[in-house]
């Protein structure tokens, strides 16, 4: 979208999110990572106060005017939560809610005397399960439903891959099992799940599932104990059996836009299905956007040099997976010796950030176009911007820019034709960026 419409989304976003919560609390929002689903850019906040946890979920049009009202959804009987990214289907924000608790304890003796930041007040709990959370869209076949709210394995998620909807018809000869395979989030066929019928729509959700987390890990306190097992991110994903949709309640939250109060009701569903899809460790996964929402096959990410079932590292791979099918998983199982991986390996000391597939201009298949990717390398000290052939990820880049500065580490970005900058400095003007922080002892 143009930047004057994407300044309107923000100036739009910043006035809603400066209102007070409708429990009472204090304002404290945070805005999660945006997606683009169809012409629809979606977007989302979410904020903890008061003993509950509720998000904010904004669709704007290409003009950057808002398609429909904020839709204001309580998380029932959350407290606490910490949601950095949703999926987007065409009836359902689908959202997911790890297993976390606050210690006010840490709280009160280190985040008050700045010993700990206020994400390392948070304590992931594997002894319970996540929440999966499908919330209607308003202008979706579901609207004016009870939102569903499902069980999955314990697992923590910054990231999701893609979510989609598979209708009955569209798994008539799919087969289903009551258990799961690839990894410890249904691991060793390990994991009982009520095992689907042919009647009710399949949910298909592909994210990236953390065995576990720790929100005290930063660059300065690492060592290589840290890639001993531990904090794995994997590429997982999740089939869902949906019972009919049950009628909101009354009082329901995205029944009534953005003045809604919290409801109990919810429609039924269950866990049918848990896939690894691949042995790496990987992050940052990225797809082609005119597939969200829609059955995919190729994910592009960020992926580690080690490739092993305990031992991982940073990320140092661009990685493309593709799969057998889309529906894969929705129809019979899937495991990681199915997935096509191809790796580039930017090298040794080179660190890489999150992949971003640009399609071909008229392109004709889904992973028609390039990869963009920034590279930190450590033995020049300055960044690369590397394009690769989306259809051919390991013959390396087809193109390097290599950058005159040094390149701070980035998480998010967005592609566009247009170009800014020129008139101010000139394109070889170096940006005026300085370390922000200076560690200290405390």
């Amino acid at each position: 979208m143009p930047g004057q419409q994407q300044l309107q989304q923000q100036q739009q976003w910043d006035m809603d999110n400066s209102n007070t919560s409708s429990n009472g609390g204090s304002n404290g929002s945070r805005c999660g990572v945006p997606t683009v689903v169809g012409r629809t850019f979606v977007g989302f906040s979410f904020n903890s106060a008061a003993g509950a946890a509720e998000l904010l979920f904004y669709e704007f049009a290409e003009t950057g005017q808002l398609a429909v009202p904020p839709q204001r959804y309580r998380l029932p009987g959350v407290s606490i939560a910490l949601i950095h990214d949703i999926a987007v289907t065409p009836d359902y924000y689908v959202v997911v809610v790890g297993p976390v608790d606050f210690s006010v304890s840490k709280f009160v003796t280190e985040y008050f005397t700045s010993r700990c930041s206020i994400a390392e007040c948070l304590l992931y709990d594997p002894s319970k399960p996540s929440k999966v959370h499908l919330v209607p869209r308003p202008a979706g076949a579901a609207a004016g439903t009870a939102p569903y709210v499902m069980d999955a394995p314990p697992m923590f998620t910054f990231h999701h891959v893609n979510a989609f909807q598979v209708q009955p018809a569209d798994t008539s000869s799919s087969s289903i099992g009551s258990s799961s395979s690839n990894g410890s989030n249904g691991s060793n066929g390990s994991s009982r799940h009520r095992s689907s019928s042919s009647s009710g729509q399949l949910l298909v959700l592909d994210t990236i599932a953390w065995d576990q987390v720790s929100f005290d890990a930063n660059q300065h306190n690492l060592s290589p104990e840290y890639y001993k097992g531990g904090n794995r991110s994997h590429l997982q994903r999740f089939v869902f059996q949906l019972d009919p949709l049950k009628p909101a309640a009354a009082n329901s939250p995205n029944s009534r836009g953005s003045n809604g109060g919290s409801s109990v009701s919810s429609s039924t569903g269950w866990l049918v299905g848990s896939y690894r899809l691949a042995r790496r460790c990987i992050e940052f996964p990225s797809v082609n956007w005119d597939m969200h929402g829609q059955p995919h096959r190729y994910t592009y990410s960020c992926g580690d040099r080690v490739d092993d079932e305990f031992y991982w590292g940073p990320a140092q791979c661009i990685m493309k997976t593709t799969l057998p099918d889309p529906l894969a998983g929705a129809q019979g199982h899937v495991s990681h010796v199915q997935v096509n991986e191809e790796c580039w390996d930017a090298g040794s000391r080179c660190i890489v950030n999150e992949p971003l597939f640009v399609p071909r201009p008229n392109a004709t298949a889904e992973d028609d176009g390039w990869v963009l990717a920034l590279v930190h390398n450590a033995a020049t000290g300055k960044g690369d911007l590397v394009i690769l052939d989306a259809q051919c990820v390991a013959a390396g880049p087809v193109a390097t820019i290599h950058l005159q500065h040094f390149l701070p580490a980035g998480l998010h970005g967005s592609f566009t034709s247009a170009v800014f900058g020129a008139d101010e400095g000139g394109l070889s003007a170096q940006p005026a960026w300085k370390e922000p922080n200076v560690v200290r002892a405390i």
